[in-house]
């Protein structure tokens, strides 16, 4: 069936994102011990929404997770007030951002040439401690 009007749609494009996710570049908020406020990671840019749903885990720690707005930003609060002392946060490899970048890896690495730059850990750690 045809349209009864001409539709036209605009789209505005940025640069491209070629580089891999890189942990090191967010930025931690740690909670403090005897509390139960959230452990907030601020991204340099937005991650999946979906993947962000199940690629992080608080070690040992049971919780509830929520993502913030634009998906910059993952929050985790404790089931328990938080213990002193250090802390690890897991996160699963298959974390992309909206490009398809994952840690480690950008999207358009040629693996078939250059087979050395394959992922073989399926799993990445960032240590965080509560004061």
């Amino acid at each position: 069936m045809p349209l009864p009007d001409t539709f036209k749609r605009e789209f505005s494009v940025g640069p491209a994102e070629c580089r891999a996710i890189d942990p090191k570049r967010w930025r931690i908020t740690e909670p403090k011990s005897g509390t139960r406020d959230a452990l907030v990671i601020h991204f340099d840019r937005p991650l999946d929404y979906a993947l962000l749903q199940d690629v992080f885990q608080v070690k040992d720690v049971p919780g509830m997770s929520t993502i913030g707005a634009g998906e910059t930003e993952w929050r985790f609060k404790p089931n328990q007030p938080w213990k002193p002392g250090n802390q690890t946060l897991v996160i699963d490899m298959a974390l992309e951002d909206l490009a398809g970048n994952r840690i480690g890896r950008p999207f358009d690495v040629d693996t078939i040439d250059n087979p050395t730059e394959r992922i073989t850990k399926t799993t990445t750690q960032l240590s965080f401690k509560t004061p």
